[in-house]
């Protein structure tokens, strides 16, 4: 991340309201509107990869993103693209798409968490020069790992775009495996010397997509960076509240949607949360 990021990073810019005459009204019915609702009345977007494929180029697609090029992050629910992204964690799922043959294409089936004991028993079948795990009771589906990250996304300028997902799987599932690690390994020292295990959320992290080549053709992977402290304490309270307000939601619950058949991954509209 660029110094004048990690600078923008500690302020989180919001709307300025510059009618003095006014502000007050807003002042005191802060949030107002709200007051009712709870965590079944939001939907909680996915930022998607754009693929040569994606229905997000395509101009005459209902989901087309105005702009939009191969090789950029979109937000699904906003429809706008962006070449960076910064993500402040606060959950990650681990868990398993179900799918029928051919290759996402047959129709989703349901999700599991990973090493749930109502998990359908699989052994590993080579088809087509690709593994899959294949239920043995359901010989005509598959089950597919995915990486969920839930967060805060923020814009290049670190202006916030709110919560979102960030989905890893397929070809990307050695990506998350990556960024795990990193994730596992953040310690802070506090001010009294103490050194503790970071939370999740205690680093912001750079996102973007990084062009990949291989026997099976061209398409794009995740990149990250090593993340940078967050110390601005309106971030980290707006991080907290996120993470309690999925303590009690089944975030691996998903609405899938297949991109096609080209080296794109399976990927997912939305969710309620």
């Amino acid at each position: 991340m660029s110094k004048a990021v990690a600078k923008k990073s500690k302020i989180i810019p919001v709307s300025v309201y510059d009618s003095s005459d006014t502000w007050d009204i807003l002042e005191e019915h802060a949030g107002a509107g709200f007051e009712d609702t709870n965590a079944d009345d939001f939907v909680l977007p996915f930022i998607k990869k754009a693929e040569h494929q994606s229905k997000c180029l395509q101009k005459q697609h209902e989901k087309y993103v105005p702009g939009a090029e191969a090789g950029q992050l979109v937000h699904n629910v906003m429809l706008k693209s962006f070449d960076t992204l910064y993500m402040l964690p606060v959950k990650y799922d681990n868990f398993l798409q179900h799918y029928k043959f051919p290759d996402g294409t047959g129709g989703w089936l349901g999700n599991y968490k990973f090493n749930a004991p109502d998990v359908p028993e699989y052994p590993k079948v080579t088809k087509d020069d690709r593994t899959y795990r294949v239920p043995i009771a359901m010989p005509d589906s598959y089950l597919q790992q995915c990486f969920n990250y839930i967060g805060l996304f923020f814009d290049k300028d670190m202006t916030p775009i709110g919560p979102a997902i960030l989905p890893m799987e397929k070809s990307q599932c050695r990506t998350a495996r990556m960024f795990n690690v990193l994730l596992n390994s953040k310690k802070i020292t506090l001010a009294n010397g103490n050194s503790i295990k970071a939370p999740i959320f205690s680093h912001l992290y750079e996102i973007s997509l990084k062009p990949i080549t291989n026997d099976k053709g061209s398409f794009y992977a995740f990149a990250y960076d090593t993340g940078t402290v967050v110390s601005d304490r309106a971030m980290l309270t707006d991080a907290v509240d996120l993470m309690k307000s999925l303590r009690e939601v089944d975030t691996t619950t998903l609405a899938p949607e297949v991109e096609g058949s080209d080296n794109t991954e399976p990927s997912n509209d939305s969710f309620e949360i």
